[in-house]
């Protein structure tokens, strides 16, 4: 029977098998070193390999090796992940669909939340579509644990950390887990150190970890964590969420993800959009969709603004084919999302071209009501009646005189 591999083994492997090649050519790289400018051999042998010089040259030679992923695209192997966004933007929800996926890919995730509570991550979890029974094996779930709060905590995680021997960790949040660890978060070397003792014990068995974080108040630089910014210079990997277009338990929405920071040239896209939020099926089964978004939604993400009016006018067009009945502007700029003066131009596009859309505009006083015609086409106007020609006056030969 074949012994199956996951991820984080896989990566775990690849990690290891890169430090003996390393190890295997410094005692050549060494005498290199030592031929071109330290003399003594002898003294540079007795560096360690793992805290020696390094060689530059056979990087910038051979390039960057790919870095091993846990789940690609997303998440590198022994590495730190910061994750960042106001509050109801999804972080937590990302979290979790991104440990599912670990999880189904055969590897244990360690959740230690702060924030959550357990009912939730079971509601969510379970939208989510993960297997009550994959989670019984591979969720290792602390809720409220206040690590690092008390004497003896720090070798209490680092053995859990050693038997569990996780692929993912997550943080959720850096906020309260800094508090309960009585811990500034606005003082760098306090952040530091939390990272020190919290994320670096999974980081040594080849376990990613992910910090879930807030971002600071309206109107303060977004790009960061709210707090100290070592937790931007800690993080090697850091992405920002943004809501587009809202969602929630009963609604599909648009959120961007952007990636703030790759400081180990991992295989991720900088900017990209995702349909989020619940759904209900045919058979009345309530789930929660995170994936791709299409080019257009995607395109609004990332800032186009030709692309974003193009999404606000079909909104509009599909709030009237909604409507029971014709809707005036008022009513249709209440029933879309977006800045207030494009809605006013996106109306008066839509005005300006029924036909395209599919809609009928007929004028309300100062105004205009819209409604949808279906699937039949509008009616060519009829053409006006055109005046019958005046009749030619007859003329009348002219009389000639005879002498």
């Amino acid at each position: 029977m074949t012994e199956i591999v996951t991820p984080a083994e896989q990566a775990m492997n690849e990690l290891v098998e890169r430090q003996a090649e390393l190890q295997s050519e410094h005692e050549a790289f060494m005498e290199t070193v030592a031929a071109g400018r330290i003399g003594d051999l002898y003294l540079l042998q007795q560096l360690p390999p793992l805290r020696g010089l390094s060689d530059v040259a056979r990087v910038m030679r051979e390039g960057r090796k790919p870095k091993p992923m846990l789940l690609d695209h997303w998440i590198a192997a022994a590495e730190l992940h910061w994750m960042h966004a106001e509050p109801g933007e999804g972080k937590t929800w990302f979290g979790l669909w991104i440990a599912k996926q670990v999880m189904d890919a055969g590897d244990v995730v360690v959740w230690c939340d702060e924030e959550m509570g357990i009912d939730t991550a079971a509601e969510r979890l379970l939208a989510l579509g993960a297997d009550p029974d994959v989670v019984e094996s591979r969720f290792a779930y602390f809720a409220y644990p206040g690590w690092l709060s008390a004497q003896g905590d720090l070798e209490a995680w680092e053995t859990f950390i050693k038997l569990a021997r996780p692929g993912l960790v997550v943080m959720d949040t850096a906020t309260d887990a800094l508090a309960e660890a009585g811990l500034n978060e606005n003082d760098g070397r306090e952040v530091t150190a939390w990272v020190k003792t919290f994320c670096e014990p999974p980081r040594r068995v080849g376990a990613a970890v992910l910090v879930l974080d807030h971002v600071p108040k309206s109107g303060e630089s977004r790009g960061y964590a709210v707090g100290s910014r070592a937790k931007k210079a800690k993080a090697k990997v850091m992405y920002e969420l943004r809501t587009q277009q809202k969602f929630d338990r009963y609604k599909v929405g648009l959120v961007q993800v952007k990636v703030v920071k790759n400081g180990i040239g991992a295989d991720i896209d900088t900017i990209r959009a995702f349909r989020v939020g619940g759904q209900v099926d045919e058979a009345d089964v309530e789930s929660f969709v995170i994936e791709p978004a299409s080019e257009l939604e995607t395109a609004v993400a990332q800032g186009d603004r030709q692309s974003r009016f193009m999404q606000l006018q079909r909104d509009m067009v599909e709030a009237i084919r909604n409507a029971t009945g014709p809707l005036t502007k008022g009513q249709i700029k209440s029933l879309v999302s977006g800045n207030a003066t494009n809605k006013v131009k996106a109306l008066d596009a839509i005005a300006a071209s029924p036909e395209f859309w599919n809609v009928k505009v007929t004028p309300k006083g100062n105004s205009l009501v819209f409604e949808a015609l279906g699937d039949e086409q509008p009616a060519k106007p009829k053409p006006k009646p055109q005046p019958k020609p005046k009749p030619k006056p007859k003329r009348t030969p002219k009389a000639t005189s005879r002498t």
